[in-house]
């Protein structure tokens, strides 16, 4: 079973799912017009071998030492109290996120 939940509303905290039916293999359901990326399954991905293209040590050491040099000033300059801005009575903007 896959479920794809979406929150519904940024500004509800709890929501859940109701009338849940599952019938069995040989048992039609009702037809009901889901787009074609919900009803089919996606093949597993194939790993990437561990042998092929592997990253200069050399680049990926300097870059992991920039990376380590920047959280340590973010660090430096952190103040003291959160500052939560998109927190609002518990509730946030879903506009103001960014996804990675």
């Amino acid at each position: 079973l896959r479920f794809i939940l979406r929150q519904p509303s940024p500004v509800w905290l709890h929501f859940t799912i109701e009338e849940l039916q599952i019938f069995p293999p040989g048992q039609k359901s009702p037809q009901k017009d889901f787009p074609a990326w919900l009803s089919q399954l996606t093949p597993p991905e194939q790993p990437a071998s561990l042998h092929e293209e592997l990253p200069d040590p050399e680049k990926v050491s300097t870059e992991v030492q920039q990376m380590w040099v920047l959280t340590e000033v973010i660090r430096a300059r952190q103040a003291a109290a959160r500052i939560g801005r998109f927190d609002v009575d518990g509730c946030y903007d879903i506009n103001l996120l960014s996804y990675t």
